[in-house]
């Protein structure tokens, strides 16, 4: 089990969203899963690639990341030790 991080950051290059989502974390079952939520989260509060700051993947038991969903849904092994 894994959770994923969805979040959004105000983007300077453009005029201040007010509407920006709260962070936070949801569980899904596999990577597969987190990169369609994290796509869906995308579509659903109509953020750019500077509005995203989500995606961070970790193992549900212990929070370590092991992965990042990109803006465009790619799944990134984090590599070792972080």
């Amino acid at each position: 089990m894994f959770t994923v991080r969805l979040s959004a950051r105000q983007n300077p290059d453009f005029p201040r969203r007010d509407d920006l989502p709260r962070a936070r974390s949801v569980p899904v079952a596999s990577l597969e899963e987190a990169s369609e939520r994290c796509l869906r989260f995308i579509a659903e509060h109509d953020l750019g690639g500077g509005t995203w700051s989500g995606g961070q993947v970790c193992e549900a038991a212990t929070g370590k990341v092991l992965a990042r969903v990109a803006y465009n849904g790619r799944v990134f092994d984090v590599g070792p030790g972080r």
